[in-house]
């Protein structure tokens, strides 16, 4: 309980923090702007409900591919130990070890790879090829293996779970640089609050649905939820393949790199992406 509250009381001091540096950079940024680009943020256009209606159809794919990737892993992370332990016949040491390997994959590699898509772009390919990692792994845990010898499927879920990490840290910094990328300039918060609630529902209806088919806890019930597992990994690579063929036909900026541009030129672009989504 006290390691729990430390954690608590970690995230409070952390957010004052980073509220505190918000406030110092916004003021910052508005010392070093000129007069013109002071005139231009302010000129933006305020918040909206009926911002909600200007959303295009990537928007709503990005959704359907993030709540399904996420509910998919997810869903396996927490049912994984005991899996690990009724399916393969794994010790306690594996079930652990196996656990945390795709987090410790993640946080090792993930900023290198959002540094990486920043500089070449392609993010729909990137989305597409996490989604088939997704997958594989799924089809890997969906064999139908014997484990009565102890340690016999280590190498099996070893594999799945090394490839389960590789998704995952290539997952997160494709999906959440695409949202700004698909909304307007003041709708952003609003674009991830609804994303937000989507991949929540998900997690909320999904776990229900794998509950009832974990009823029975045996090795037999734990591959039929692979099989389901596996029917939302594919939900979320029929997202990411539409994703790509919609960018291509709706100039190409899912695909395009990460520019660093001034204050002028960022509300400028803003603006724009504002303007040509109302046309559309």
């Amino acid at each position: 309980m006290m390691f729990c509250f430390a954690f608590v009381l970690i995230t409070m001091l952390t957010s004052f923090v980073q509220s505190i540096l918000d406030k110092k950079s916004d003021k910052r940024d508005k010392e070093q702007m000129n007069q013109q680009e002071l005139t231009q943020l302010e000129q933006q256009p305020s918040v909206n409900c009926s911002d909600v209606k200007e959303f295009k159809f990537d928007y709503y794919l990005l959704s359907i591919s993030c709540v399904c990737s996420y509910s998919a892993f997810l869903i396996l992370q927490s049912n994984g130990i005991r899996m690990f332990q009724i399916r393969y016949n794994l010790t306690l040491t594996q079930q652990t070890f196996l656990y945390t390997l795709p987090y410790f994959i993640s946080a090792t590699v993930t900023p290198f790879i959002g540094y990486f898509i920043d500089k070449i772009g392609k993010r729909p390919i990137f989305l597409i090829i996490s989604g088939n990692l997704l997958l594989l792994s799924t089809i890997l845990f969906s064999k139908n293996v014997d484990c009565l010898i102890q340690d016999q499927c280590f190498s099996l879920v070893l594999l799945a779970q090394f490839i389960n990490g590789i998704f995952f840290a290539l997952y997160a910094p494709v999906i959440w640089p695409c949202i700004p990328l698909c909304v307007n300039a003041n709708s952003q918060g609003t674009g991830f609050g609804i994303i937000g609630s989507i991949q929540n529902a998900g997690l909320t209806i999904f776990p229900i649905i794998v509950g009832r088919i974990l009823f029975n806890e045996n090795a037999i019930s734990y591959q039929h939820m692979i099989y389901f597992l596996g029917f939302i990994t594919f939900l979320a690579n029929i997202s990411n393949i539409i994703i790509y063929f919609y960018d291509i036909y709706h100039d190409n900026k899912l695909m395009k790199p990460t520019l660093k541009l001034s204050e002028y030129e960022v509300v400028s672009e803003q603006e724009e992406l504002t303007d040509n989504t109302r046309v559309d």
